[in-house]
């Protein structure tokens, strides 16, 4: 890809090559470029502008970025369909005014897709734009996107939950305008730079209000600053009548402030999960082949992007760490390496027969892994025990699976599940109890003891219930124990051998074989 100087009266020309097919693209990017893409030159805006080096004395803010297409690594990732709502009802204006919400539904593959995904959508029309591009009026419809399973039992579903968009302070090109979304897009990460896919359609529209247009009383990120001043607490400075970040910061349009280049990576948390990114989710058990993720979560995407942590594996067994010396041969990576602030990988959880564990009553491994980057950031890991349904595990009830066992439950008109209700009835070992979801989205679980005899020669006991309430993230909220009547299940004798039908038998006996012989004579 070449530009025709002779054609635009140009001194220099960019040639960019590849070896494959892929296509190269080049963007304008605030600070520094994004991983994969490389700076080429820096410049003073995107019209009429002055050209320098990319870094150090003389160079400017804006650079020109670019990079080769790479595979998508989720091409199983496809976009069904897509809407938006305005949900602009509570205000002063039946318009949609700063600070009120546009309802974003996005529906695509939940399987291939990564969960979360980042949802942005594209709307305009002849004087207002909104998207991720530079010269866009507003930053674009952005959103998160979970994939989350409510309901249970035979109601179980997984559903798409995508979060609202928060209108904010509207430009005067936008104001009283409707615009009309024309395209979704999806990205893996939370910076909108690694695309996964798009679809391009017309699908929802709003109009904005004038009434919430406050004129501007300080000037912002490339925006002129001759006569007003940057706005403050954002770390900009006046640069030849241009509101610019100092040198070695650069502008991070989340936060709308400069933030430092070179920011040290540290580490926030490692631990094991059944998602790649969720937040830790404490110690929890899974069976033998399983897939789980390792992850650890870095400080800062900038900094830590293409960092490298090892791994160090351990075996718990009560308070001893027995270090897994061969972690390969169970099939764990000794290292990984961050993709902006997160290095994660996937694992088949591998049993073994841990019969040396004083603290368990059981021949699971617990694994735990400790985090290192440089010499002295690290982080340990949450608990991952990992059973084997062939090792006898339907006999045992870990500390987490502990109660009875399915036929138990049944037996008492009850379900088998774990605290959050997410293990059906199988062969190993679970709690007794109900769940209930509710339409704000929380849940409560009921477990149930066992029923003991509470000595008034009847059929009924008093049995201990745990009370748990958790909020719309699974997060415990508050618990409570109560004693509830209960069925007692109890062995009745039938006498057969008591004396008197001893006596009986014996009498049969003997007439049987005075009859035979007299038969016999």
């Amino acid at each position: 890809m070449g530009v025709d100087k002779d054609l635009l009266n140009l001194r220099w020309s960019i040639c960019l090559s590849s070896t494959d097919s892929s296509t190269p693209t080049c963007t304008y990017e605030s600070g520094s470029c994004s991983a994969g893409k490389t700076c080429v030159a820096s410049i003073s805006s995107i019209t009429n502008a002055h050209v320098s080096q990319c870094s150090g004395a003389g160079s400017y803010d804006t650079k020109v970025c670019c990079g080769f297409d790479t595979e998508n690594p989720f091409p199983g990732c496809n976009i069904n369909s897509y809407q938006i709502t305005p949900n602009c009802a509570g205000g002063e204006d039946p318009d949609c005014e700063t600070g009120e919400k546009i309802n974003i539904q996005v529906d695509y593959d939940k399987v291939n897709c990564p969960n979360p995904v980042y949802a942005q959508i594209d709307a305009a029309n002849t004087d207002c734009s909104i998207g991720l591009a530079t010269r866009d009026d507003i930053r674009g419809i952005t959103s998160t996107c979970r994939v989350q399973t409510i309901g249970w039992w035979l109601f179980k579903k997984r559903v798409i939950i995508c979060d609202p968009w928060t209108i904010p302070q509207i430009p005067e090109a936008c104001s009283e305008d409707t615009v009309t979304s024309n395209k979704v897009s999806l990205y893996s990460d939370s910076n909108y730079r690694n695309l996964i896919n798009n679809l391009e359609r017309i699908d929802g529209r709003f109009t904005f209000t004038s009434s919430s247009i406050i004129p501007p009383l300080c000037a912002s990120f490339n925006e002129a600053c001759n006569g007003i001043q940057c706005c403050p607490g954002t770390g900009l400075i006046c640069n030849n009548n241009i509101c610019r970040c100092p040198e070695r910061f650069f502008w991070n349009s989340e936060t709308k402030s400069c933030e430092a280049l070179e920011v040290e990576c540290s580490l926030n948390s490692a631990y094991f999960s059944e998602t790649q990114g969720s937040s830790n989710p404490g110690n929890f058990l899974v069976d033998d082949e399983d897939q789980v993720y390792i992850n650890v979560k870095g400080n800062n995407p900038t900094s830590c992007n293409g960092q490298t942590v090892t791994l160090t594996y351990w075996d718990v067994d009560g308070t001893t760490h027995e270090t897994i010396n061969d972690p390969g041969s169970l099939g764990l990576l000794p290292t990984l390496t961050f993709t902006n602030d997160l290095a994660s990988t996937t694992w088949n959880a591998q049993w073994f027969d841990d019969n040396n564990d004083p603290a368990d009553n059981d021949n699971f491994p617990d694994y735990q892994f400790k985090a290192k980057l440089g010499l002295i950031s690290e982080k340990e890991s949450n608990i991952l025990e990992v059973s084997d349904e062939t090792s006898g595990s339907e006999d045992i009830c870990s500390e987490r699976q502990s109660g009875a066992t399915c036929q138990d439950c049944s037996l008492r008109g009850l379900e088998c599940i774990d605290e959050l209700g997410r293990f059906e009835c199988s062969d190993r070992c679970c709690l007794c109890g109900l769940r209930q979801d509710f339409d704000d989205g929380t849940s409560s679980t009921k477990t149930y003891g066992e029923c003991i005899d509470d000595g008034n020669d009847d059929q009924y006991g008093t049995v201990e219930v745990t009370i748990k309430l958790y909020d719309q993230n699974g997060n415990l909220i508050s618990q409570s124990i109560e004693t509830e009547q209960c069925t007692l299940i109890k062995d009745v004798p039938v006498p057969f051998f008591g004396l008197i039908n001893l006596l009986i038998v014996v009498v049969l006996i003997a007439i049987y074989y005075i009859l035979k012989r007299k038969e016999y004579v």
